[in-house]
């Protein structure tokens, strides 16, 4: 579509969905003067031309508020793939799935609070180069995707705030290290942890600290563990607790080169490994 521009819909009072996806040639939207309370959904998926979004409010009760796109209905905001968008709109506090995956942003948006956020994608971000710590704040948030923010080096160190953190995706990336907070995040489900930056297979330590090449006990503290991702990494070994991760049934340790012995697993869990030279024949 050649659609260059959206105009204020103000009037358009019943507007529920506004679907925009794939219009390459979108370069602006107009700020609206009125509220579109009806709005649920925003999608500018693939607007590679957009560059600007609008703010995203609720009702504002100031005398004269912000300019933006203002609905206290709205819940999903779909921005993947705009890839000239360098700056994200703050975001309404009711939001509760914003896709920001693959845009030219730089830091991430602010969010109104309370928030209501469970979902949010920033994955292949290649601009950001930290995650503020104002993202512990999302006490509803369940699913947190941040691979492929290469330029990311570290995480915030209260992560395991995050009480209701459900998938937590952290792939091909520059952390080194996660923070101690995060053995606290016992209602995890999934944790991706694969390394691989280019041709080089990056290290990653899991807290407590205790070396480049070894995996925590505390690990098994992440009771509610059932899909645990951590190929291409550097460890040598895998701690005989992770046995008590009752709930794993999916564990993926390949290419990690360094790997000396495999643990006997409980029936029932499926491992994921292969391109293991380093492992003895046994």
């Amino acid at each position: 579509m050649h659609l260059k521009w959206i105009p204020d819909l103000s009037l358009a009072q019943n507007l529920e969905s506004l679907i925009s996806e794939g219009c390459v040639s979108l370069s602006e939207i107009t700020p609206l003067t009125q509220s579109l309370n009806k709005l649920s959904l925003l999608n500018l998926k693939f607007c590679l031309e957009l560059s600007n979004i609008p703010d995203l409010f609720i009702v504002s009760r100031l005398k004269n508020p912000p300019t933006g796109i203002r609905s206290k209905y709205l819940r999903e905001v779909i921005l993947s793939g705009c890839s000239n968008l360098r700056v994200a709109p703050n975001i309404s506090c009711n939001v509760v799935w914003l896709y920001l995956d693959g845009t030219a942003i730089k830091e991430l948006p602010l969010i109104e609070y309370p928030s209501r956020l469970v979902t949010l994608d920033l994955s292949n971000c290649s601009n950001p180069e930290s995650v503020p710590e104002r993202i512990c704040e999302l006490k509803c948030l369940e699913s947190l995707n941040l691979s492929g923010c290469w330029k990311i080096e570290s995480l915030p160190r209260d992560l395991g705030n995050l009480e209701a953190l459900l998938n937590f995706k952290v792939d091909d990336n520059a952390i080194r290290e996660e923070p101690p907070s995060i053995v606290r995040l016992n209602k995890q489900q999934e944790l991706s942890l694969r390394r691989c930056m280019g041709d080089e297979v990056m290290g990653l330590v899991l807290p407590p600290l205790s070396g480049l090449n070894i995996l925590p006990d505390s690990l098994s503290r992440l009771s509610s563990l059932e899909r645990l991702y951590l190929s291409k990494n550097n460890f040598e070994s895998i701690p005989e607790s992770i046995k008590d991760l009752s709930k794993l049934y999916n564990l993926n340790i390949s290419c990690c080169e360094r790997l000396q012995r495999l643990l006997e697993l409980p029936s029932g869990q499926h491992v994921v490994a292969y391109h293991f030279c380093s492992l003895p024949n046994q």
